[in-house]
């Protein structure tokens, strides 16, 4: 197994003990059976479908970009401030509309800018990607690893 998967599947099994559910009730709110979530939790698999792990994801309360190691913290950023208010939503739209005005933004928040990849930036639609971008992020996404389906 490689160090990666089993790095998955550790997290899998942090994010199941620190919801402290078990794998029957797991089961039942993924409809993942509970065979292959104890597989998926102890390792002994050799894929794991992503939509599965984004099942997972959401019954556990973690991220799914956590659980794949694309992320240091088991909550996205919208679990961790919970529901935006309009205002806040109309500042994040005027943000992401106005690429121009993001380094100031920025500087006078003092926030560094993004080190995320650029596939996680552009999943999220933070900013403007031009085509090329677009085309060398297709072709990223073929060097995912060969045991996500």
């Amino acid at each position: 197994m490689s160090e990666e998967l089993l790095a998955i599947c550790n997290r899998i099994l942090q994010a199941i003990n620190a919801k402290e559910i078990s794998y029957g009730e797991l089961s039942k709110a993924t409809g993942i059976p509970k065979s292959a979530l104890q597989r998926y939790a102890t390792g002994e698999t050799r894929k794991i479908p992503l939509d599965r792990i984004q099942l997972i994801a959401q019954a556990t309360g973690v991220s799914a970009a956590w659980i794949m190691g694309w992320e240091n913290e088991p909550l996205g950023v919208t679990q961790k401030v919970g529901k935006l208010t309009q205002h806040e939503e109309k500042v994040v739209l005027a943000y992401r509309d106005k690429p121009a005005i993001q380094p100031a933004v920025d500087k006078l928040l003092d926030i560094s800018p993004s080190e995320e990849p650029e596939i996680l930036v552009a999943a999220r639609g933070s900013g403007y990607v031009s085509p090329e971008t677009i085309k060398e992020l297709i072709d990223k996404i073929d060097t995912l690893p060969d045991f996500v389906d």
